[in-house]
C-alpha cells in the first residue's frame, strides 16, 4: 500500500489518498493533526506528503513523523515535498516593495494561500529548512535517502526521502 497525506486536490494513481476534506479524490478523510491515522502498523510501502506538513502546528509533526514511522514496513520509504521557509524569506525581502509578486506568491510561500475556500487549512503554521527537517525526521528515527532544494516554476522546496530503519 501507498499512502498520500494531506492530498488535497491532487489525485496520485495506486495511493490512498487522505485528506481532511471529502474532496472528490479523497479515499480516507482524517484530520491528520489527529492520530493515531487510520492505518495498521507496518502496513504501507510508502508515504508521500507534499505541501502538507507545513500546515500542521509545530508541535504536532513529531507526532505526524512517528505515526509514519508506525505505519510504514520495515525499509518503507517516506517521502516529504515541502517549501524552503529560507528561500521563501529571501525571495520575498530581496523583491522590491513596488513587485506585486511580493505581496502575491512570494508571501503566499510563507504564509499560505489564505484566499481558497478551505481558508483555515491554507495557512502555513510552520516551516521548513533542510536540516531542520532532516533533524525532525533522523529523531523518528528515519535513516535520510536523500535532502535536496529543488526549484519549482516559483520558489525552492526541500525534497526528502527517508527509509524507515
Amino acid at each position: 500500500m501507498k499512502i498520500n497525506l494531506g492530498s488535497g486536490v491532487s489525485n496520485i494513481e495506486g495511493y490512498t489518498n487522505v485528506d481532511i476534506f471529502p474532496l472528490k479524490n479523497v479515499d480516507i478523510v482524517h484530520d491528520l493533526e489527529k492520530i493515531p491515522y487510520p492505518f495498521e502498523s507496518n502496513s504501507a510501502d510508502e508515504i508521500y506528503t507534499s505541501h502538507f506538513l507545513e500546515h500542521c502546528s509545530f508541535s504536532s509533526i513529531p507526532n505526524i513523523l512517528a505515526e509514519c514511522q508506525r505505519i510504514l514496513k520495515p525499509e518503507g520509504i517516506l517521502y516529504i515535498i515541502v517549501p524552503c521557509l529560507e528561500c521563501s524569506m529571501k525571495t520575498f525581502l530581496e523583491a522590491n516593495e513596488e513587485d506585486r509578486d511580493k505581496w502575491g506568491w512570494k508571501l503566499e510561500y510563507i504564509f499560505g494561500n489564505q484566499g481558497r475556500a478551505q481558508v483555515g487549512q491554507q495557512y502555513h503554521k510552520t516551516g521548513f529548512t533542510q536540516k531542520r527537517l532532516e533533524k525532525l525526521v533522523r529523531s523518528s528515527g528515519f535513516e535520510i535517502i536523500s535532502n535536496v532544494e529543488i526549484h519549482n516554476s516559483k520558489n525552492n522546496c526541500i525534497h526528502l526521502k527517508a527509509l524507515k530503519i
